[in-house]
């Protein structure tokens, strides 16, 4: 997730004293990065069990990623006039390579979080300093080749280059909505009665119910032991003890928090769509003041999931950008993606899709290839494509399915 930005000056107004830095080369900027985080990052739902930030935000913040912790620094304005002096804004990043059945090639991305600016320091492009340093560094440094961010300001991170990428579903309820829910869930108790409830104590078990069942792609599960020492980070599972079996089987499960901005969220759900209810009680019994549920828009769950908590809304699942276009091209081609019959083609200046050795399209745009590639989504939610490749898109390959779900700023 991103803090609020309201930058909208460019970057080549400020002033020259400006650095932008990164927590190992200027280590004595640690405290005061951190410090600009913890205060201007969104807080989350109350607690009385609070963390450091960086201990909730360790992916991003740990010591071997701090070549990827980049902040900007302005001497030049007065000491007193905020707490994390001289650094305005900061943003971290770490990349992520995913590894897809049948693919050689592995995709090469890079997920960015914690993008933060001083609120007394908002508009005047520290903000887009920030933004792109950080793209840069990831492409040159990490080959990365696109960005990944969740944010709820389309507007500012439009204008920056992205575009939404698949879309998720969102509910909010507050005390008493939850007690109506909990009303109807209980009225179909017996149709989960078979599923023991009980904490996902690690993911061994959980990694091979993932990968049977999810259509995102493979995890460093290794990630999520250090997810569940969190504080305010709860996760079920539902088990089924079958006759002969040594062990119940794990059918299930579900993890709400992990850091700030997803406390009290219920964010996660794989596995029988029966043990959805038994798992959001659980997980309900540890909320304070309300809950909130993200689910992929098109996850095979929702009719299920729906029945008790209605339609949601539907909103971006999170934003992506091309840092490197040709390279994009290369990896679609060497990693045989597109299939017999297809081809594609490109340089610095756009791509050309080709169906049996004639371009039936052709773009400018990159952004046009992971709209088109890069999913999972429907055609007819590809809002922003131009008619003409819409109304081809549905003769390729369908796409890629990637969700960076669990694979935020932990």
């Amino acid at each position: 997730m991103t803090a609020p930005q309201n930058d909208k000056t460019s970057s080549s107004t400020i002033l020259k004293s400006v650095k932008v830095l990164s927590v190992k080369d200027a280590p004595q900027f640690r405290s005061s990065v951190l410090k600009l985080i913890d205060a201007t990052f969104p807080k989350g739902s109350p607690t009385d069990r609070s963390t450091r930030v960086e201990e909730e935000f360790h992916l991003l913040l740990n010591t071997e990623n701090s070549d990827r912790v980049l902040f900007v620094i302005d001497e030049s304005l007065d000491k007193n006039s905020f707490p994390s002096w001289p650094v305005v804004a900061t943003a971290s990043y770490r990349p992520f390579e995913f590894h897809f059945k049948g693919r050689p090639i592995p995709l090469r991305g890079a997920g960015i979080g914690l993008v933060v600016t001083s609120p007394i320091c908002q508009k005047k492009g520290y903000g887009h300093l920030i933004q792109a340093e950080i793209e840069a560094r990831a492409h040159e440094k990490d080959r990365a080749l696109f960005s990944v961010l969740w944010s709820d300001l389309v507007q500012f991170y439009s204008k920056l280059g992205y575009f939404p990428a698949g879309a998720e579903k969102q509910w909010q309820f507050d005390s008493l909505d939850l007690e109506k829910i909990e009303s109807e869930m209980l009225k179909e108790k017996m149709k989960w009665e078979k599923f023991h409830i009980l904490p996902l104590e690690n993911f061994d078990r959980a990694k091979k119910l993932y990968e049977q069942l999810s259509i995102g792609p493979m995890r460093n599960f290794s990630l999520y032991d250090e997810l569940l020492k969190l504080p305010n980070t709860f996760a079920y599972a539902a088990y089924e003890r079958k006759i002969g079996a040594l062990s119940p089987e794990l059918k299930a499960y579900g993890i709400m928090g992990k850091a700030r901005d997803l406390r009290d969220t219920f964010h996660e759900f794989i596995g029988d769509p029966l043990a959805f209810a038994p798992i959001f009680l659980e997980l309900k019994k540890h909320t304070q003041s309300g809950m909130r549920f993200y689910h992929p828009a098109e996850s095979p769950y929702l009719p299920k999931i729906e029945s008790f908590l209605g339609p949601g809304v539907k909103n971006a699942l999170s934003f992506f950008k091309v840092l490197d276009g040709p390279g994009i091209v290369e990896w679609l081609s060497s990693a045989r993606y597109l299939g017999s019959g297809f081809g594609i083609s490109g340089d610095t200046k756009g791509f050309q899709l080709l169906n049996r050795h004639i371009t039936f399209f052709e773009s400018p745009d990159f952004s046009h290839l992971l709209q088109l590639f890069f999913g999972p989504w429907k055609i007819a939610e590809l809002e922003d494509l131009p008619s003409d490749l819409k109304n081809r898109a549905h003769t390729l390959p369908g796409p890629l399915p990637i969700y960076f779900w669990g694979l935020d700023s932990v």
